[in-house]
């Protein structure tokens, strides 16, 4: 019978937001707006100027990025492009169109484009950053970790980095180092809920259901919809014999991913073991439907 698991642990993305010194009052607005996550207001200003000027290079990568906060990254990497063939060397242009390429796949290109940017700026902690998650992807874990702890090396509380040092560590095999770095980020940075996340599914593997429980909770108190933790929260309440409240967790998942392939599965396997097969065999189909491999 298959175990209920949390979805593998992820990483996070570094989007670099410094664009060229604003050449207008409107290109420094829709910049505010971006950085306050107000893409609705930043857009119209953006695509207003790019109509007198198609060469504004500001707005351009103000706009790619504002797909990029979208995860729109087909999109993103159109802007990107157009900008970098003004200004191919810029540093920060380079970072954010491997986080587009990334997001497409495209791993390669996307390790590519953060070693042309340390090449430019060696200290751009961000781009190392994103250089240890392209490698990641790659399966170069060894070389993932030397990346993430070049970031720290220059800024050594920096989040992202140490989550996602937490995690190179994890895939190396070396669980108690991962869990003191997880704790590190967690508690350096209570606000990120990707750390408590990554914190869950330590404590999780390490065998505390309890505590992992506490993390995904935490984690949710800062992003309540987020559908992989939900799913992770639903794993830990299974552990603890808390079958009821773990299928709300997984349905919860699956109201914001309907094809959530994990939540799918976890709660087809509860509730065939809850005695409940034709519930199961709705979100079987639906697994199905989705192209989720069978629960088991």
């Amino acid at each position: 019978m298959r175990s209920s698991k949390p979805r593998p642990a992820r990483d996070t993305q570094v989007l670099h937001l410094r664009p060229a010194v604003a050449a207008s009052l409107s290109l420094q607005h829709a910049f505010n707006f971006l950085r306050q996550g107000q893409s609705e207001r930043a857009k119209p200003l953006l695509e207003k100027l790019l109509q007198s000027d198609p060469q504004n290079c500001d707005a351009l990568y103000l706009l790619g990025l504002l797909h990029l906060q979208k995860r729109e990254a087909a999109s993103a990497l159109q802007c990107l492009e157009k900008a970098r063939a003004l200004k191919p060397t810029s540093a920060a242009l380079l970072n954010n169109q491997g986080i587009a390429l990334r997001l497409l796949g495209r791993a390669s290109e996307a390790l590519a484009c953060y070693e042309q940017a340390l090449a430019q700026q060696p200290d751009y902690a961000e781009a190392l950053v994103n250089q240890g998650n392209a490698r990641r992807d790659l399966g170069q874990s060894a070389q993932a970790l030397a990346s993430y702890e070049a970031a720290l090396a220059l800024q050594p509380a920096h989040p992202q980095a140490l989550n996602n040092r937490a995690l190179a560590l994890r895939e190396l095999g070396r669980l108690s180092e991962a869990l003191d770095c997880a704790h590190q980020a967690a508690s350096q940075h209570p606000g990120y809920a990707e750390a408590h996340y990554s914190l869950g599914l330590l404590l999780q593997e390490t065998g505390d259901a309890s505590a992992a429980l506490q993390a995904y909770e935490q984690a949710l108190a800062l992003a309540p919809d987020d559908p992989e933790t939900l799913n992770a929260k639903g794993s830990a309440l299974e552990a603890l014999q808390r079958p009821q409240q773990a299928l709300d967790c997984y349905a919860q998942a699956l109201r914001q991913t309907p094809a959530h392939p994990d939540a799918l599965n976890n709660i087809t396997a509860l509730l065939e073991r809850l005695g409940q097969p034709q519930e199961a065999a709705r979100y079987r189909q639906a697994a199905a439907r989705s192209g989720a491999p069978a629960a088991t």
